[in-house]
């Protein structure tokens, strides 16, 4: 059966505090361990150091001593009953002869307690340590150069007793990890006391985020915080901005939608209601279904174009960039709109040089000048021209459409590219047809490219409006290995 996600991260789910205390805790242990047992290491070094020179002292002193014939006879009682070492060790020693019999040896070793430390040959060379019945005994056998007869190839035993050597260190150990178990719970405790602390910040943070959570327009202060949570309110106010032009988007995208589809759906209820108010000929039907007809194809124009403003506008639209020939495009568009500047008896002229090109997606660049020119000879009068031209300055590749026509009031200019904004000033050539929307296609096309459309008019004086593409980024869209048609994709948010 499977867990639920939620169950799963219960499960999983430790406090920061609880996560760096254990950390902490762990840390510390493993410190402690590796400390405890390098100091017990080096204490158990210095002191058997020290065994080994209070033994090689005391050899030294019984080699000055023995060189006197009949010295070693005034030793024996000092010799059986052991004698103490610096720190409070009894030293005990045995003396062979060359056939390996005793000549002397402390009482401890005639007991049979302490032989079995010197069963084990070839041990002349260092002293070594040896455990007996779970007593430490420091070694050593040696031969010592004497001018009494009866010590000739003499091999003499000694054997230091570590139980205070030892005690001592297990002293201190056991000591050492007292000391290092209070302090250790102190610090844990102290750590989990640091930990609440530091992170008190952070929770300040998420009951902020709790209390504007419905409040897309606000954003998180970062004053008097840490760095760490300075960057990630800067990041999560990013992303609130996101979310809000989205949600913003969104909004007029609703909200155009209602406000155009109102009046054609309201004409085509209106229409169908009279229609069947009573019998109709079949001939007052067919006028009635064109109408309705005629209609819905201006709903679809409105929202086909709705959903192009709506995705010219999203962050994460991408361009598909190819080079572009100007003055080709522009002429393939002349040709296109040559019909409609007849019937108004309306000049085009082109003016661009045959070798000024740019980089934009074709459909889109087609689009925006498309625009431009059906506004153009839309306005302008009878027997008027439209000149298309383009240059490419120090900054910008410029294309610029102007028209002889009435001009656009002063007080409608700054208008001009909001969507379905029509103008309040009267026109000298009388109502125009649109939804206003088509410089608003302009404005976002541009945006996409990273460039500016604007529009410069005085009435009776004509209007111009220029397309700017800006050389940096012209260079940028052309930088990829291969900028063949149709190929590279650029994002303009990169």
């Amino acid at each position: 059966m499977r867990v639920p996600q939620t169950d799963r991260s219960k499960k999983r789910s430790y406090s920061f505090t609880s996560r760096v205390t254990l950390w902490f805790g762990l840390n510390l242990l493993i410190a402690g361990a590796i400390i405890a047992t390098a100091a017990h290491a080096e204490l158990k070094q210095f002191m058997l150091g020290e065994a080994v020179i209070d033994m090689n002292n005391r050899i030294e002193a019984l080699t000055f001593t023995l060189q006197r014939p009949g010295s070693l006879e005034r030793l024996i009682p000092q010799i059986e009953n052991g004698w103490q070492a610096r720190r409070g060790e009894l030293a005990y020693l045995r003396v062979l002869n060359g056939k390996g019999a005793v000549i002397v040896a402390s009482s401890e070793i005639k007991q049979q307690k302490l032989t079995p430390l010197f069963k084990i040959k070839n041990d002349t060379k260092k002293p070594v340590v040896r455990v007996l019945n779970g007593q430490s005994y420091l070694v050593f056998t040696t031969h010592i150069r004497t001018h009494d007869p009866t010590l000739k190839n003499a091999t003499f035993q000694f054997a230091t007793d570590l139980s205070q050597h030892q005690k001592l260190l297990n002293h201190y150990y056991k000591l050492f990890w007292i000391i290092f178990l209070v302090t250790g719970v102190f610090s844990v405790l102290w750590s989990w006391y640091l930990s609440r602390s530091a992170f008190v910040p952070l929770r300040s943070v998420i009951a902020r985020i709790r209390k504007w959570q419905t409040a897309l327009h606000d954003r998180l202060p970062s004053d008097h915080l840490p760095q760490e949570l300075v960057e990630l309110i800067q990041t999560f106010n990013a992303m609130l901005e996101k979310i809000e032009d989205a949600f913003d988007r969104l909004s007029r995208f609703s909200a155009d939608i209602a406000h155009e589809l109102k009046a054609p759906i309201m004409n085509i209820t209106s229409s169908t209601e009279i229609q069947l108010s009573r019998p109709r000929t079949t001939e007052e039907y067919r006028e009635a279904l064109f109408s309705n007809l005629e209609e819905m194809r201006r709903i679809a124009e409105i929202v086909e174009r709705l959903l192009f403003v709506a995705k010219a506008e999203s962050p994460d639209q991408n361009l598909r960039i190819e080079s572009v020939k100007v003055r080709d495009t522009v002429e393939k568009l002349v040709e296109f709109f040559q019909g409609l500047a007849d019937e108004k008896r309306v000049q085009l002229k082109v003016e661009i040089e045959p070798t000024l090109q740019l980089f934009a997606e074709r459909t889109l660049l087609e689009r925006a000048i498309s625009n431009l020119l059906s506004n153009a000879i839309k306005y302008s009068p009878q027997g008027g021209s439209v000149i298309v031209s383009g240059r490419q300055t120090r900054d910008n590749i410029v294309i610029t459409v102007t028209d002889e026509g009435a001009g656009i009031p002063p007080e409608d200019l700054p208008f001009v590219f909001d969507r379905f904004y029509r103008g309040k000033g009267v026109l000298k050539n009388g109502p125009v047809t649109g939804h206003g929307l088509g410089l608003t296609i302009v404005k976002s096309i541009m945006n996409l490219h990273k460039g500016r459309a604007t529009i410069v008019s005085q009435p009776d004086n004509g209007t111009s409006a220029t397309l700017e593409f800006s050389l940096e980024i012209q260079r940028k869209f052309g930088s990829g290995a291969s900028v063949a048609e149709n190929t590279a994709n650029f994002s303009p948010y990169t």
